[in-house]
């Protein structure tokens, strides 16, 4: 038609959201790279590692692994509590399955928490000490 203009430009489909799912979801994103190619990779040397930092990241996994140890520990001593409950006339197994099972849930986390937050600030300032010996870890980001 002499008065329509026509497009050059390509038409998707699937408009810019599939190219974005595309890019986020294809193989060559697990590899540093995207849709148009490999990613250029920076290398880093981490040199120093606050122990204050890694103390409070190390305490609060040890809470969270607490809570879930804890947990399970909790589940375990009910159910071993309602078991010696059943099978005797007292209640003395199911009193002290509960206060194990209660005192799992507030003491494991508090022990792990502890003891991860100490061992956090020590593995810390042996990376340190280890660092400047050996120049530090290398990591390659995105």
């Amino acid at each position: 038609m002499p008065g329509a203009s026509q497009s050059t430009a390509s038409h998707d489909p699937g408009g810019p959201l599939v190219a974005l799912l595309y890019g986020a979801l294809s193989p060559s994103t697990a590899w540093g790279g995207c849709v148009g190619g490999p990613k250029a990779l920076a290398t880093m040397v981490i040199k120093r590692v606050n122990p204050m930092s890694a103390a409070k990241i190390g305490g609060t996994l040890g809470v969270m692994l607490g809570l879930l140890i804890g947990g399970c520990i909790s589940l375990f001593m009910l159910a071993f509590g309602s078991a010696v409950a059943a099978s005797r006339e007292d209640a003395g197994g199911a009193i002290v399955g509960i206060f194990f099972g209660v005192g799992a849930i507030v003491i494991v986390p508090i022990f792990y928490g502890v003891f991860m937050f100490i061992m956090g600030a020590l593995y810390a300032a042996l990376y340190n000490v280890a660092a400047k010996w050996a120049g530090g870890l290398e990591v390659d980001a995105a």
